[in-house]
């Protein structure tokens, strides 16, 4: 569903960070014209006599390799500077293939929303599926039907709109829903946004920090992930009702909500074999009943992801405000 030429781009550019064969071509070489340029070997040596200068045009008896040089040396021109008889890549004395790579992707547009899928507190497991959904990767029932693909439109959540990504993420009663108890401050925005509306209300927001704008990143994510798990189960495994379509059959008020929040984020969003039983979280909330007169608005998140044999717990926050 997404093109290679969008997948091997830098995350700052709208990728998975991955490298490009040309663009690995264009590292290799610029590597091996600042060697030959500045060493004084036998081999050096022996391809400027040979081939003369990378920046000359090459003629037609030349090698293959030797052409893609001189096509590297031009496109490259600007990045090379002459200094006290030696070539430098933009006038640093040390270099890494991380500089040319920088180079080579100089000219592609940046990527706004890269840093709220990729930001320092990211799980690879969540993010993926957030810039999945943005680049128009993950496969609804219009993106399928585009590709002349007969499928029912119907959203199988709602059953009110034409399934798309802007719908499902958060259009539908059935994703804001979750997103508004994980996030609550989220139902205060005027319109149900989309995912790009909501990364710009988090990162515009004035009493975030940038802790809390990471974990909401990171909470938006998780949601994503987990509504796309229960679509695929529901419309092609044919599953039965998973943690989270109890979480929008039940009201969406009371403690009991609450308790399947914390279901939902304990076992649908995963921690790896960790399990966590809804009876620890009953003792959480009744302990937390002696201290609340009226009543608890708990939006707790608990993400985990598994690193090699051993598994660790990403986020905690609870909020608590009695009202």
């Amino acid at each position: 569903m997404v093109a290679w030429v969008n997948v091997c781009k830098p995350k700052s550019k709208g990728g998975l960070g991955l490298h490009s064969i040309p663009a690995l071509i264009y590292g290799f070489n610029c590597a091996l014209i600042l060697r030959f340029s500045n060493l004084d070997y036998p081999l050096a040596a022996w391809i400027t006599a040979k081939y003369g200068n990378p920046w000359q045009s090459p003629s037609r008896l030349v090698s293959p390799l030797w052409k893609t040089i001189c096509t590297t040396a031009e496109e490259a021109k600007v990045n090379f500077s002459f200094v006290d008889n030696a070539v430098k890549w933009k006038g640093l004395n040390k270099y890494n293939f991380s500089n040319f790579m920088e180079g080579f992707y100089y000219s592609f547009a940046d990527c706004q929303w890269a840093n709220s899928v990729w930001h320092r507190k990211s799980v690879l497991r969540y993010s993926v599926f957030g810039w999945l959904a943005l680049v128009g990767g993950l496969k609804t029932a219009v993106e399928l039907s585009r590709r002349n693909i007969q499928v029912d439109l119907e959203c199988v959540f709602c059953h009110n709109a034409p399934e798309s990504i802007s719908h499902l993420f958060f259009y539908c009663n059935f994703s804001h829903s979750i997103l508004c108890n994980l996030i609550p401050a989220a139902s205060s925005i005027l319109l149900r946004p989309n995912i790009h509306q909501l990364f710009d209300w988090i990162a515009e927001c004035p009493t975030y920090n940038e802790q809390t704008k990471c974990f909401y990143y990171l909470i938006t994510c998780c949601v994503i992930y987990s509504v796309w798990r229960e679509r695929w189960g529901s419309f092609v495994l044919n599953c039965g009702c998973s943690v989270i379509v109890l979480l929008g059959c039940v009201g969406l008020e009371g403690i009991s909500v609450h308790l399947h929040l914390l279901a939902v984020v304990g076992c649908s969003l995963g921690l790896g074999n960790l399990c966590f039983g809804i009876t620890g979280w009953n003792a959480l909330l009744s302990s937390l009943k002696t201290f609340v007169y009226n009543r608890i608005h708990v939006a707790a998140a608990l993400v985990g992801c598994s690193l090699g044999p051993g598994f660790w717990l990403c986020g905690l926050e609870c909020f608590c405000s009695v009202s």
